[in-house]
């Protein structure tokens, strides 16, 4: 009669802890999965200044001094939007060791030369 009862009665937590489980199993498939959220890439216009600036970039190139045309300073970057600006401290994807944004346009703007944030230049 004991044994009886206490098959029972795993059978019976047995039974709970599968419903348990399949219960749990069914709140996280329900359950919206993470948002990542990435910030969107953006091109920047070197508008002059200092070019580790990020206030001295738009989204609109200069009109009288078009990229290429010469190689002396920053003309056109490409960095995640920061509320209408060029986030400078993101990290720039690729890069070993791993760079920053504002450390690809310091490289650039001491040795004028693109790289995978600075993609062109034009006269001072």
């Amino acid at each position: 009669m004991k044994k009886i009862n206490f098959n029972k009665m795993v059978a019976f937590i047995a039974v709970i802890a599968l419903a348990a489980g399949v219960f749990l199993y069914a709140e996280a498939k329900n359950r919206p999965e993470a948002v990542k959220k990435v910030a969107a890439e953006g091109t920047w216009y070197f508008q002059g200044g200092n070019p580790e600036d990020p206030d001295s970039y738009s989204d609109e190139p200069v009109e009288d001094k078009p990229c290429g045309a010469f190689e002396e300073t920053i003309c056109q970057i490409t960095a995640p939007d920061s509320l209408g600006k060029p986030q400078m401290s993101a990290a720039v994807p690729g890069t070993s060791p791993s760079q920053t944004v504002g450390e690809q346009i310091a490289a650039a703007a001491a040795n004028p030369h693109t790289n995978e944030t600075v993609l062109s230049l034009r006269e001072e």
